[in-house]
């Protein structure tokens, strides 16, 4: 397990110290390394894939609400669009069941 050094008392910890960690275990598990916020875009894309509602990411990201959300990552969400309005264009001009 992979720990960060302890900050003196009454100090937050260094933020270099955890992308240091990061680099290194991504180095270690032969992972392409990335710039660490990417790793929350990497969850909010997976998310959204995985279909959880825009309410809760919004929330797991800690955005103040879901209107950042939709701003920050509207690339995600616009291919959101595109997938319901397929759906949707399917449900309604889909040939009826055939008759006999």
């Amino acid at each position: 397990m992979t720990t960060l050094p302890a900050a003196r008392e009454g100090q937050l910890p260094d933020p270099n110290a955890f992308t240091k960690r990061f680099i290194a275990l991504c180095k270690r598990l032969g992972l392409r390394s990335i710039k660490l916020h990417d790793v929350r875009h990497s969850y909010v894309a997976a998310a959204r894939r995985a279909g959880a509602e825009l309410k809760t990411v919004s929330k797991r990201i800690d955005h103040a609400g879901t209107n950042v959300t939709l701003a920050v990552y509207d690339y995600v969400f616009s291919k959101d669009d595109t997938a319901a309005s397929d759906s949707t264009a399917e449900i309604l001009f889909r040939s009826g069941p055939k008759q006999a």
